[in-house]
């Protein structure tokens, strides 16, 4: 088991390299959140730009320490920040999500909740190693967000069948 002085230990002998990796790692992630977060941005979302950097870079700072720190030690779970980040995405988008008291209308944030956690998930692919992945997710993303969104604006107006 990791204990806290193990931590403390590998943050102190973690070689620059390791953390300059990591940095770097969270810097790539900080950017590719903030192209989701453009758009969402632009469609005068609650959480734009800002947020969606910041999960991005949260989620890829979290899992590359906690692969660094396993590899340091030879012991213990990578994934368990990977679940950290994604149980904390969970109550991020949770609060994102607002459910009207009147029956007749749909819950509204669920697209934004979404997109955090996508943003998340796009963090730790960077930090997993899996850069490009992470960058075509990221289009992906982007462009499912801009055309659907474009698509409702111009379909949402006109009555049905019409």
């Amino acid at each position: 088991m990791v204990t806290m002085e193990m931590l403390v230990l590998a943050w102190s002998q973690a070689p620059v390299a390791d953390q300059l990796n990591i940095a770097l790692q969270v810097l790539v992630s900080v950017l590719l959140g903030a192209v989701v977060g453009i758009e969402r941005r632009r469609a005068d979302k609650p959480a734009g730009t800002r947020t969606h950097a910041l999960v991005a870079g949260a989620a890829a700072l979290t899992t590359g320490v906690s692969i660094s720190a396993v590899e340091s030690f030879g012991a213990g779970d990578p994934t368990r920040g990977i679940h950290a980040v994604i149980t904390g995405i969970g109550f991020l988008g949770a609060g994102a999500i607002l459910h009207p008291r009147s029956g007749d209308q749909s819950p509204t944030g669920l697209t934004t909740a979404a997109s955090v956690f996508y943003t998340a998930c796009i963090g730790i692919s960077v930090a997993a190693g899996y850069t490009l992945t992470a960058i075509l997710g990221t289009c992906i993303s982007f462009a499912l967000l801009r055309l659907v969104g474009m698509w409702r604006h111009r379909h949402d107006d006109k009555p049905i069948g019409g």
